[in-house]
């Protein structure tokens, strides 16, 4: 290879690894955006079937009223097999440090045998929380996941027995 060709090959991968901690360091949505982001994707993968997008935004420490609903594998097999499809009432979370709560009225959708099921469930509380990860598998961040879900009027349990 000619010099030239060297040089600019190495300015370029210079610039490209510049911009890529730019982005790590400077380029965190805010708290707002990044659970508002949480909740869509989730509800959007978890509607079409996919757990790994709903999973992604789950903390390992997930609980549904104070219970452990299981490994990723059985939320993730619920997914696949029911398409739930979740709608928020309010996506307003309350923000206080590294923690996050959005009290709302939730309607969820099922699909059983192909026939939709519907349930309002009033005075659900997501909680969410910042954990550490990494992005582009280098720089560490802090994102907001699903922590719990409180659902004192109705044993949110039954959905995962399905």
């Amino acid at each position: 290879m000619k010099r030239q060709t060297k040089v600019l090959i190495l300015l370029v991968g210079v610039i490209a690894l510049l911009l890529a901690i730019r982005f790590a360091l400077f380029g965190q949505p805010s708290d707002r955006e990044q659970i508002a982001n949480a909740l869509a994707e989730s509800i959007r993968a978890s509607k079409e079937g996919r757990p790994g997008g709903v999973i992604e935004y789950l903390s390992p420490h997930f609980k549904i009223n104070e219970e452990n609903p299981g490994s990723s594998q059985r939320i993730g097999k619920f997914i696949r097999d029911n398409r739930p499809d979740i709608e928020v009432r309010n996506t307003e979370p309350v923000i206080s440090g590294d923690k996050a709560e959005i009290d709302t009225s939730v309607k969820v959708t099922v699909q059983l045998l192909s026939v939709p099921l519907q349930q309002e469930i009033p005075n659900v509380k997501i909680h969410f929380q910042k954990e550490s990860g990494l992005r582009w598998l280098v720089f560490p961040v802090k994102d907001w996941k699903i922590a719990s879900v409180e659902a004192p009027e109705v044993d949110l349990s039954q959905f995962m027995d399905r």
